[in-house]
C-alpha cells in the first residue's frame, strides 16, 4: 500500500492523505460523534461504487475494530429517516449486520467543510467478508433508493 495525496472537493478544497492500493481502492479517515471518535490512521474504504457510510460498532466481536460507540456520543440517535428498517447490507461477498444511526461525521474534524451534522450511517455489529476495515465511505451516485444517504451531497446541501 502506498500513500498518495488525493483531493476531495468540498465547498473549500481539502487535501487528504489517502492510502492508494494499486489505483483500485483508496483508504482514509472518518470521525464520528460529539466528542469526535476516531483517528487520522483509521481505515475506511472510500468507495465510489457504493452509497452507505458504514462503521464498525463497539459490540462487533468479529470486526477488525470496534470503532464507533454511540453511547459515548452526546449527539447520537438511533435511526435515520427512510432507512430505519435497514438491518443488513451486502457488498460483493461481504455482509454487514447492524442498524442505522444519526450523528455528526467528519472526514477531518479540523476542517468544518468536511463535516456533516446529523448524518445517517450504518453501524455494523457483525460481518463476514469485510476484514481489515473500520468501515466504508460510500461515494456513489446520488440515488438514495439504490445507494443510501449520500455524504458528499449532504455536505453540499
Amino acid at each position: 500500500m502506498t500513500k498518495k495525496k488525493r483531493l476531495i472537493a468540498t465547498e473549500t478544497s481539502t487535501e487528504f492523505n489517502l492510502h492508494d492500493v494499486l489505483d483500485v481502492a483508496y483508504y482514509g479517515p472518518a470521525f464520528f460523534g460529539t466528542p469526535m471518535q476516531g483517528n487520522i490512521n483509521s481505515n475506511f474504504n472510500y468507495d465510489t461504487g457504493s452509497g452507505f457510510l458504514t462503521v464498525t460498532g463497539k459490540k462487533c466481536k468479529n470486526c477488525y475494530s470496534q470503532y464507533y460507540d454511540h453511547e459515548k456520543s452526546d449527539t447520537s440517535k438511533v435511526g435515520f429517516s427512510d432507512y430505519d428498517n435497514v438491518r443488513s447490507l451486502n457488498y460483493g461477498s461481504a455482509t454487514l449486520k447492524g442498524r442505522m444511526y444519526t450523528d455528526d461525521v467528519c472526514l477531518d474534524p479540523e476542517s468544518p467543510s468536511t463535516c456533516a451534522s446529523q448524518f445517517g450511517f450504518f453501524v455494523f455489529n457483525s460481518q463476514t467478508g469485510a476484514d481489515g476495515e473500520d468501515g466504508l465511505l460510500g461515494l456513489g451516485p446520488d440515488n438514495k433508493k439504490t445507494y443510501g444517504p449520500n455524504f458528499i451531497k449532504f455536505l453540499k446541501d
